[in-house]
């Protein structure tokens, strides 16, 4: 999906709860997300990921 600033977002996101790390677009569509910081904040991150922001639409989040 194009144009609904998922990556945006998700920085924004990170940012607010204090998390660090980064957010790509791959070329085949898919978001790239690595996030580093205290394990219950990336935590949330995470589940904020999985519920997405407006205008967006997730499929699967995978954590490794």
């Amino acid at each position: 999906m194009r144009g609904v600033f998922y990556r945006a977002s998700t920085r924004d996101k990170a940012i607010r709860i204090g998390v660090a790390g980064g957010v790509k677009n791959l070329p085949n569509g898919n978001v790239e997300s690595v996030f580093r910081g205290e394990k219950h904040k990336v935590m949330q991150v995470i589940e904020w990921c999985k519920k997405c922001p407006a205008y967006s639409k997730v499929d699967d989040v995978s954590v490794t």
